[in-house]
């Protein structure tokens, strides 16, 4: 009994695993990360490492400012540090309507 239960566990485990490792498929992004005017620094902190599934290009929506300028500082250090730097994509829109155009472009995959 024991022995079955462990050859159906291997057999499942082998069925679950992908074994085309000469091709990689590639795969849309199952979600993508819009940011709305980020002054404070946890808005940073999602973009701290890469998630499997999550578009590398990140939709940022804010007014020009110091504010703005702290955030994508912040992302560049994540970017260019020596261990696991991340390779976010900041696409920015800075008008005053930037609210407006976060809704309109609906860059937000939920939406």
């Amino acid at each position: 009994m024991i022995r079955n239960v462990f050859i159906l566990s291997s057999v499942m485990a082998l069925m679950s695993c992908n074994f085309n490792d000469t091709k990689k498929e590639e795969k849309a992004a199952d979600f993508t990360l819009v940011t709305l005017d980020p002054g404070h620094f946890h808005a940073a902190l999602v973009q701290k490492t890469m998630y499997p599934g999550v578009d590398s290009n990140v939709y940022v929506y804010a007014p020009e400012g110091p504010d703005l300028q702290l955030h994508l500082g912040r992302i560049n250090a994540y970017n260019t540090r020596a261990d696991q730097p991340t390779h976010w994509n900041e696409q920015l829109y800075t008008g005053a309507d930037f609210f407006q155009k976060m809704i309109a472009e609906k860059k937000a995959t939920s939406w």
